[in-house]
């Protein structure tokens, strides 16, 4: 079985959260990475598919209108199964994109966005196989698959090593709090003041404790939450970094004591896996899939979505009891550890697309 991975507007290559697992148990499996216009895509597509040695399946990852186009020259010029991935809610992302290019008046992304939705719902309707990150987004998307589709789950995957934490220990003068995100969002960066108004009110009711928080990520709105943030009075034993898009984030997780995140998005929080796998304790907004990824008590720690109080409490809980960090820490590598397993992925997807080309 050969299986051709087609990436494009793919920049952090999820494709290999598939691919790697397939190689790993002798699949032949390839990538070819897009990187031409609209335009040529339809030209360099027919090339690349009628080459040889021929793939008996095709995996899209990546932007929609491009695999409206792929799926197009498959359909006319090859009998290839065809699959497509999705790493989020095809239909609810791009919405919430397409309202942050709009509020930056940028005219022809919110077009392109849009668009790109509608190709969603169509490749659905029409592929042979849909992989998904979660089984809270199966169920968002089974019902819109057509009747001859299959459907998996296959959660990302971290492609790198991380050096978990040995000690739970203060790490320095200030407690430092973490959270990594996609700041193109509104609901992201919604969440992040939050956690910084969460934080601020924490500093202000103990001025004990002395606490530091590292915003990480970058997006269109990025100088909304930098303005927010210094507007913010905050009392002398709080501060508040942020840092932007970070190519190199394993400084800012080594660092850290504690990592909190609040999103109303996310289908899988590629970001909750790398504080997972760097022994973090975490503390997480019960919203949409989270309460599934993680054990509430033993693994994290859970607040209702917008409750400023519930987080304070459990800030103020986590800050001031190292025995429980630890225990919160180890059970969530422990399970990161577990569920990261290359080979039983692997079998699982090989299962997957064995009955694809039946």
């Amino acid at each position: 079985m050969r299986i051709l991975f087609i990436a494009n507007t793919d920049k952090r290559r999820r494709y290999r959260f598939v691919m790697e697992p397939l190689r790993a148990v002798g699949v032949d499996a390839h990538c070819y990475e897009e990187k031409s216009n609209l335009i040529a895509t339809f030209f360099y597509g027919i090339k690349v598919l009628l080459s040889k040695p021929k793939s008996h399946i095709v995996v899209l990852t990546g932007g929609d209108l491009r695999n409206v186009i792929w799926f197009l020259i498959l359909r006319i010029f090859t009998r290839m199964r065809v699959v497509v991935r999705f790493g989020g809610d095809p239909i609810t992302v791009r919405r919430s994109a397409q309202s942050s290019f709009s509020d930056a008046k940028n005219i022809f992304a919110t077009i392109r966005t849009q668009l790109g939705a509608i190709g969603s719902r169509l490749l659905l309707k029409h592929v042979d196989g849909v992989i998904v990150v979660s089984v809270y987004l199966a169920k968002a998307v089974e019902p819109l698959l057509g009747s001859k589709s299959h459907i998996v789950v296959s959660p990302p995957m971290l492609l790198r090593e991380c050096k978990p934490k040995r000690s739970y220990q203060q790490n320095g003068e200030m407690f430092s709090v973490l959270t990594v995100t996609n700041l193109n969002y509104s609901e992201k960066a919604d969440g992040v003041l939050h956690i910084a108004n969460a934080i601020r009110s924490l500093g202000q009711n103990q001025p004990d404790i002395a606490i530091h928080f590292d915003i990480v990520g970058g997006g269109l709105r990025l100088t909304q939450v930098q303005h927010a943030i210094e507007n913010m009075t905050l009392p002398r034993n709080v501060t508040i970094s942020v840092h932007g898009q970070q190519t190199d984030v394993s400084s800012f997780y080594e660092s850290a004591d504690l990592f909190v995140y609040h999103s109303e998005l996310d289908s899988y929080s590629l970001v909750m896996m790398e504080a997972a796998a760097y022994g973090l304790p975490l503390i997480v907004n019960r919203w949409g899939p989270f309460p599934l990824q993680y054990v509430e008590g033993k693994e994290a720690l859970f607040y209702e979505t917008g409750n400023t109080y519930q987080l304070e409490n459990l800030l103020s809980r986590l800050v001031k009891d190292e025995k429980e960090r630890a225990s919160l820490g180890r059970a969530v590598l422990h399970q990161y550890q577990q569920k990261q397993s290359t080979l039983p992925r692997g079998e699982k997807l090989v299962n997957f697309f064995s009955e694809l080309i039946q």
